[in-house]
């Protein structure tokens, strides 16, 4: 790959280099998240003649330095013009830092030294999350021992590290009870944890009758069982819960377990009147997002749920998105109400919109959406 008329070797040597203004011009070629780029960047790090080894050094050092330089500016001497040049400059670092892919894995020293460093830990752990089944297992040991040590390793990156070790699953689930951090991780792995360690489910569902626990149990068992119907009836019971937050979690958990809908929708539908989110505001524009994400799930099975949702397309003058995508979601079952629907939107503006667009729009154009979708669904039972 060539930028500006130079190769991209070039410009990664000038990225790391002691002269700023050098760094700054290298920076905006470099600030990029395509696939092509990551390529390049892994691409360029194989050749033979690149120094890979002493590069990959020089560029943990230069993120270190810059860590530390954007702290001292910010915090110290407060200059903004040098806030947003080294700013650009420790974008572009982490991208290629991110671009480099398992060649991190060839220097498990500097690894550790950039997990234990707050400017670097985020993306040392995304980079180790991309190429957790090249990870050898002598380092992986390395990281479990310094899990276990309480090192800097989120349950998120742990959980992806192990997804195909069962032999580090089944250390985890003999953790549950003892550590606070196992059931998360167990959670993160999901449906094939409940597979390599089967005791762990039904100590989870005596966990629902700990009010203590409950808050680790339910949403741990929301992927678990993520398709199975042992947890439906007590999450069930939970839903009536008294607790705000142990009743939102049970509602959240029913949808993306997605069985039993005959039990599950009613309730679903009752929750429109006796749940009301903690804070709507946090929730994308939506007064009713836990309730309608988890009728979602179940598609066309929600049908019984379409009048609630049909009295609830607007709180005041405002479009509530998520009722309609809970609508679109149940798809053809709402084509009876398709003529109330269009109401809502512009026919000329819909005229020049394909489906495509308006769904990228997102929010703005939802309704619209909602409204191709369904044209379409009915055009296609027509024919």
């Amino acid at each position: 790959m060539e930028l500006e008329g130079k190769p991209l070797s070039f410009w990664l040597q000038e990225l790391i280099c002691e002269g700023s203004e050098r760094r700054d011009l290298a920076a905006p070629l470099l600030s990029r998240f395509d696939d092509e780029f990551k390529e390049a960047v892994q691409a360029t790090l194989s050749e033979p003649d690149f120094p890979r080894i002493e590069w990959m050094n020089q560029l943990i050092d230069f993120l270190s330095w810059m860590s530390e330089e954007l702290r001292r500016v910010t915090l110290v001497d407060f200059n903004p013009e040098q806030i947003k040049v080294l700013g650009n400059q420790n974008f572009a670092g982490h991208r290629v830092f991110d671009a480099s892919g398992k060649h991190l894995l060839d220097l498990p020293e500097r690894l550790f030294e950039a997990l234990e460093r707050k400017g670097l830990r985020g993306t040392v752990e995304t980079l180790l999350s991309a190429v957790a089944e090249d990870v050898p297992e002598e380092l992986m040991a390395e990281l479990w021992e310094r899990w276990q040590g309480r090192g800097m390793l989120r349950v998120d990156t742990l959980a992806t590290l192990i997804q195909h070790r069962p032999h580090y699953i089944e250390r985890v689930g003999r953790l549950l009870g003892e550590d606070e951090r196992a059931v998360y991780v167990l959670r993160y792995v999901g449906p094939v944890a409940a597979q390599i360690v089967p005791e762990c489910v039904p100590t989870l569902l005596t966990w629902l009758e700990n009010g203590h626990r409950q808050g680790e149990a339910i949403p741990a068992l929301s992927t678990l069982t993520c398709g199975q119907e042992i947890a439906v009836e007590p999450l069930l019971k939970l839903s009536y819960s008294d607790d705000i937050w142990v009743k939102g979690a049970a509602l959240e958990a029913l949808g993306r377990i997605a069985r039993c809908p005959e039990k599950v929708v009613p309730r679903l539908i009752a929750a429109f009147d006796d749940y009301q989110e903690p804070d709507s505001d946090a929730y994308w524009h939506s007064e009713h997002l836990v309730v309608t994400q988890a009728l979602c799930a179940f598609g066309p099975a929600a049908a019984p749920a379409i009048p609630a949702l049909m009295a609830r397309l607007k709180t005041g003058d405002t479009i509530d998105p998520w009722v309609w995508r809970c609508l679109e979601s149940i798809g053809e079952p709402v084509l009876p109400w398709l003529e109330e629907l269009e109401r809502y939107v512009d026919e000329e503006e819909l005229a020049d919109t394909t489906l495509e667009e308006a769904e990228a729009t997102g929010n703005g154009f939802v309704c619209e959406a909602t409204v191709l979708r369904l044209r379409q669904l009915r055009d296609k039972s027509t024919t």
